[in-house]
């Protein structure tokens, strides 16, 4: 398990109590270790993971691009 002081360090993070259960879920499932920092980086590695797949962003050229990309619509308009 992470050290509760690291732990201290990242709650402020989280807007609400549900975030914070799903990074617990996460630390716990994913056997995450290592420094905040670092721990931070492998949550945030893990969400933009999980937004790839529900999103349904292609790889394109070895990057990865959002269908709105893709389509050549203006995302930024």
């Amino acid at each position: 398990m992470v050290h509760a002081d690291i732990l201290n360090t990242l709650k402020p993070k989280f807007a609400d109590d549900r975030g914070w259960q799903d990074f617990l879920v996460f630390l716990d499932s994913h056997k995450v270790r290592g420094s905040a920092t670092e721990l931070w980086l492998q949550w945030e590695i893990h969400l933009l993971k999980k937004q790839a797949a529900t999103n349904g962003w292609k790889p394109v050229a070895r990057r990865y691009a959002a269908p709105e990309r893709l389509s050549g619509a203006s995302i930024f308009q």
